[in-house]
């Protein structure tokens, strides 16, 4: 075969900017958290106790609002006239947070992530490309921690000693 056809960057409009912007920070939170939340459950394994219970449901109640605020920020992504991208389907975001799922459906952070990622990584707009590259960063060393995370193995002293 010939050449492989150069990929047109694609340029969005200032507001759409702005929502976009605000999903990726929403979504860098969100890995945060899970990172968080993965620290607390190895200290609950270790030991036991209400405090320890308690933050951890603190920190999975706090990753509930975020994922729902994500919902709200791609919601507004989706209703912005100027925006002309692919479009997901609203999913059920309980399941993936060990919850019974709810009648209402969301839109779910890893759907638009994959959209930013095909999309926009190389976007004409500077800050929308440094966002999904801040997404795969985080993203990264969330499934580098949550690999080593598990109940049987002594691995976790990443997760606690916060190497990575």
């Amino acid at each position: 075969m010939g050449k492989e056809k150069k990929k047109k960057k694609i340029k969005v409009t200032p507001s759409v900017e702005k929502n976009m912007i605000a999903i990726t920070k929403t979504i860098v939170k969100i890995y945060d958290i899970k990172i968080q939340e993965l620290a607390l459950k190895t200290l609950k394994i270790d030991d036991n106790t209400e405090e320890n219970r308690t933050l951890l449901f603190n920190k999975q109640a706090e990753l509930r609002d975020v994922l729902n605020d994500c919902h709200y920020d791609i919601k507004a992504l989706y209703e912005n006239e100027e925006y002309e991208g692919r479009r997901t389907k609203s999913n059920y975001l309980d399941e993936f947070i060990n919850k019974e799922p709810k009648v209402y459906r969301r839109y779910a952070y890893f759907d638009i992530e994959r959209i930013l990622r095909e999309d926009y990584l190389y976007c004409k707009n500077a800050s929308v490309r440094k966002g999904v590259r801040a997404i795969m960063k985080a993203k990264k060393k969330f499934i580098k921690l949550s690999n080593s995370y598990t109940k049987k193995t002594n691995v976790k002293k990443n997760l606690v000693n916060g190497r990575v």
